[in-house]
């Protein structure tokens, strides 16, 4: 996200958030300033119609909540690649008409080696392609979506997948709300989310989980040189497990999932 704004000299400052990963305190904008928010894995979709009420110039990073609409008069992105097994490419919702026309993207097949090792060798195998994949979109200028993702993305069940990703997090949460320290995840605002936010106060269960074969991402590392020791977002990069929901896994993966967590416990 840092990128447009460090490419066309756009001063940005942080703001904090609460235990509920909602703002501590809504900045007062000037006219030419704007406030980005993350839906947070898709589940904050209420609090961001909220902050729309309050907020002039919100921007939405809706890469986290693939599923959720996008509100009018609010730019949206999203980022379907964190959803499917696609090489890049991304969406925006607005409104604004730039009258520009942009090259289309050529280069979507030579992204694809993470993707094609994923499914040969498992996600930790495709984990460093994936890296260099992610490097390479780097720096990279504004193109329409390539054909290659585009057909990718016209032959999916939307509708089969959400509810794949409803019923597998529904089931995690019902068997490990009681140690979730996230008591504000609530069953009515899940929508297709892209994982379920396990919060425990151990950090060694994300490598033994690893060990296990069940393979659990790190986020937001950089906030460990952004953030104070022991402030909310230092804490919730440390313990914070998103477990996987995603459709490639059913109701027998989402048991073995939490018979491994309540065996560390």
């Amino acid at each position: 996200m840092l990128e447009p704004l460090l490419k066309h000299n756009i001063s940005y400052e942080f703001y904090s958030v609460n235990e509920k990963l909602e703002i501590d305190k809504l900045p007062l904008l000037q006219e030419s300033e704007a406030l980005l928010y993350t839906n947070y894995f898709g589940l904050k979709s209420l609090y961001a119609e909220s902050l729309k009420q309050k907020i002039n110039r919100l921007i939405l990073d809706n890469a986290q909540a693939f599923f959720s609409h996008p509100l009018q008069q609010v730019d949206t992105i999203y980022s379907p690649r964190k959803f499917f097994g696609l090489p890049d490419g991304a969406y925006l919702a607005s409104e604004a008409r730039l009258g520009t026309t942009f090259d289309k993207d050529a280069n979507s097949v030579e992204r694809c080696s993470h993707l094609l090792l994923r499914l040969d060798i498992g996600a930790e195998g495709g984990y460093a392609a994936f890296q260099k994949n992610d490097s390479s979109l780097i720096g990279q200028p504004i193109q329409l979506m390539s054909e290659l993702t585009t057909n990718l993305l016209s032959g999916i069940d939307y509708e089969w997948v959400r509810e794949r990703r409803n019923q597998n997090f529904l089931f995690l949460h019902d068997k490990l709300q009681v140690y979730n320290e996230f008591k504000w995840i609530k069953s009515s605002d899940v929508n297709g989310p892209m994982v379920y936010p396990f919060y425990f106060y151990d950090p060694g269960i994300r490598q033994k989980l690893i060990d296990d074969k069940i393979f659990i991402a790190t986020y937001w590392s950089n906030v460990f040189n952004w953030a104070a020791e022991n402030s909310i977002e230092y804490n919730a990069a440390t313990y914070l497990l998103p477990l996987p929901i995603d459709q490639r896994y059913n109701r027998q993966d989402m048991e073995r999932i939490v018979y491994k967590i309540k065996e560390l416990l």
